[in-house]
């Protein structure tokens, strides 16, 4: 008796020390996944607050005296520098770039959450023919590449005069986003169950009042989630804008792709600074969201 106790408790002690090593592991590898991803925006932020010989020092230099020389410069107000930055996009200043990007990315969103979250709720309540290869015809869309359709779009805004012009943008923009925000919300709208609607009714609401007032709030980690996606992809996206625009609409990565190549090489100072202020608004609006962020992306979506 004694030894088959003796045995069982080696065996839970050698269960807990595998169990141990194996978050021990699994920890580490998260951690270095986190330090791989999040190094390159350190690298990037400290070059921004680098002077061009400091950016340019071999090997790198990570001991320097910081300076806001590339902000201003970026901002129109860095002298000689700042001109020539200006002039090399286009004569437009960032605050206009950036102001391009705040509306479109904003308007974007609300437009594909408002049209997407009906569309949804749609799939997820209403049976109908040809229900289940409209939701396959949604996820396909979302395989094109923009290139692939950006001509023919190109063509529909010039005869139509809407070149160059933030509604082409969002309208664009709503339209690519659509297929993923259905996606997204439709799982959550058929985690809750219809007596919740039902109530709502019975208590003498209409249906899009219910839709409104109940059913929207209980999807909010939901809505949260498909709008930080949706976000970074109407703030990231490069291709349509730069086709589609030519100046007055254009957005920061458009601004930023102007300095690569220049006559007077790279700026890589200006660069990392366009990078962090880029990546400020999308930082903000993620952490304002985060309430609802986790929750969202851990249930719901992934429903049928």
């Amino acid at each position: 008796m004694s030894r088959m106790l003796h045995h069982h408790g080696r065996a839970r002690t050698s269960n807990r020390v595998a169990s141990t090593l194996g978050r021990v592991i699994a920890y580490l590898l998260l951690a270095l996944m986190v330090v791989g991803s999040i190094f390159p925006l350190v690298v990037l932020f400290l070059t921004s607050l680098k002077a061009r010989i400091d950016v340019l020092a071999y090997p790198p230099v990570w001991i320097f005296k910081p300076t806001l020389d590339n902000y201003r410069n970026i901002l129109g107000t860095g002298g000689a520098t700042g001109g020539e930055i200006i002039a090399q996009a286009g004569g437009t200043s960032f605050q206009t770039f950036f102001t391009n990007s705040v509306i479109v990315g904003t308007v974007t969103t609300i437009f594909s959450l408002l049209i997407g979250s009906i569309a949804a709720y749609s799939l997820a309540r209403y049976n109908f023919k040809g229900k289940k290869g409209l939701a396959f015809a949604l996820i396909a869309l979302r395989m094109v590449p923009p290139i692939a359709i950006v001509i023919p779009l190109y063509i529909m805004a010039a005869r139509v005069n809407l070149l160059d012009s933030k509604l082409l943008l969002i309208l664009v923009y709503t339209s690519l986003n659509l297929s993923f925000v259905v996606w997204m919300l439709r799982g959550f709208f058929i985690e809750i169950p219809r007596e919740v609607e039902e109530a709502a009714i019975v208590d003498g609401a209409t249906r899009i009042q219910a839709f409104f007032s109940v059913l929207l709030p209980l999807v909010a980690p939901g809505l949260a989630a498909t709008a930080v996606f949706t976000l970074i992809q109407s703030w990231n996206e490069f291709t349509v804008a730069y086709i589609l625009t030519q100046r007055a609409s254009r957005t920061l990565p458009v601004f930023l792709a102007s300095f690569a190549q220049t006559e007077e090489g790279t700026y890589w100072g200006e660069i990392g600074a366009i990078v962090s202020l880029v990546l400020l608004p999308i930082v903000v609006f993620t952490l304002m969201a985060q309430r609802h962020l986790v929750k969202g992306m851990t249930m719901g979506a992934v429903k049928g």
